[in-house]
Formats: structure tokens, C-alpha cells, sequence
């Protein structure tokens, strides 16, 4: 039996990782069983982030290395008919999530939005404790966030950019269900993990604002979420 490990659900989403979810989603998606395993401390994972899955023993990290382990040992490929050209537009969208839109994300989510929304990631913490931990993670993801480059950027410029990522990822989805017709794929996965925490959780209001204006991208989180969980 595989392993999840992963944060716990929070706010009416299953998680609060987009990599969680992106990779509960495709478990899902292939119909492997698996137990999943609540936890906040990233110590023990192999990589020092969550997700990451004990499978047979051995302990795997990264979300898309997971894939492409239970891909090639259980013989289960949701992208398997995808043409060369797909898969290349598979791979260009999922750096596109997960290189760059992510980011914004987690800019408004430790640099730009006010302790209201910090607040809620570390409900569960004990009161003593609770601002130290706040700062010191606040702080380390701030200076991951200069090092990427995104936060060098002024706030504007930063939604716009991610405006302009959401407005991508509408126009290849179109009048689709999942981005490569009727049936999901690894890539649908990835999008929803990311979209659906800017549908559903508190985010700059500029983008919540255009994705409720693309007119697709909401109700294709909807439909994952109504479809797997």
C-alpha cells in the first residue's frame, strides 16, 4: 500500500499544497489505493518538502518524480495517448503552474496579504508559539520568494503577470472538460491543484476577479472536485 504523506486538509479544500493536491488528484485519477498520512513536519521527507510517498520501504519526494515512479512500477499512464505535440504542451503548461504562477501565489500568500490570511495556516499551533513560527516561516519564504525573482517585482506587476498565466491556461482549456478532451490527464491534475486554491481560498482579489471572468476555469475546478473527492 502506498504512503501519502502530506499536509492535512484546511478550509474546505483536501489540502492547502497545491503539490498535496496535485498529487492526491492523479492517485485518484489512476485508481491506486493508497493511505494517506497527516502531517506538518517536513524532517522526515526526502526532500524536505511535502508531498512524498513511502512506497515498498522506500521513501520518494517531489510530486512529479512520484508520477513518474507509480507511472513506470504500476504500468497505470493517464497521458499515454497524448500525441508528442500534447505532451510537449503537457510539459510547457506544467512549468507554467509550478515555475511561475505558484509563485504568485505564494507571494500574495507570505509577502503581500495581511496576518488575517498568515493566520489561518498556523490555526493549529499552539498561542505561545504561533507568532514565532509565523515569523520565522514568513521570513524564510520571503527570501526563497527574492531568490526566485518574483517578489522583486512590484505587487502589480506581479498579478498581472499571473493574470496573464490564468488567461493561458483558459484559452487552451476552451470549451474542453479536461485540457486534452473528454478525459483527465496528468496536466489536469497539476492545473487544478493550483487554480482551484485561487477559486476557493482567499487571494488577491485581482485574480479571483479574473478567474470568475475567464468563465471556464471555475467550474473545471468544480468538476474535479465534484469527479475525485
Amino acid at each position: 500500500m502506498i504512503e501519502l504523506h502530506q499536509f492535512p486538509p484546511a478550509f474546505g479544500l483536501p489540502n492547502l499544497s497545491s503539490f498535496c493536491l496535485k498529487l492526491e488528484t492523479w492517485l485518484r485519477m489512476v485508481g491506486l489505493e493508497f493511505t494517506v498520512v497527516q502531517e506538518t513536519d517536513t524532517r522526515r521527507a526526502p526532500l524536505g518538502k511535502m508531498p512524498w510517498i513511502m512506497d515498498d520501504g522506500v521513501a520518494i519526494g517531489d510530486s512529479s518524480l512520484v508520477i513518474e515512479h507509480l507511472k513506470r512500477t504500476r504500468g497505470l499512464d493517464p497521458d499515454a495517448t497524448l500525441t508528442p505535440a500534447q505532451a510537449a504542451t503537457a510539459l510547457a503548461v506544467q512549468r507554467l503552474v509550478e515555475n511561475h504562477l505558484y509563485h504568485v501565489l505564494v507571494h500574495y500568500r507570505w509577502v503581500a496579504s495581511g496576518p488575517e490570511v498568515i493566520s489561518r495556516f498556523f490555526a493549529g499551533l499552539p498561542a505561545l508559539v504561533r507568532p514565532v513560527v509565523t515569523r520565522l516561516v514568513r521570513r524564510k519564504i520571503a527570501r526563497d520568494l527574492r531568490g526566485h525573482g518574483i517578489s522583486l517585482h512590484r505587487d502589480e506587476d506581479i498579478w498581472r503577470m499571473g493574470r496573464q498565466d490564468l488567461s493561458a491556461l483558459s484559452c487552451l482549456l476552451g470549451a474542453q472538460p479536461f485540457f486534452f478532451g473528454a478525459e483527465p490527464t496528468t496536466t489536469d491534475a497539476t492545473v487544478f491543484g493550483l487554480v482551484v486554491m485561487i477559486v476557493r481560498l482567499p487571494v488577491e482579489p485581482s485574480l479571483a476577479e479574473h478567474v470568475r471572468g475567464l468563465g471556464n476555469l471555475e467550474p473545471y475546478c468544480d468538476r474535479i472536485l465534484e469527479r475525485y473527492f
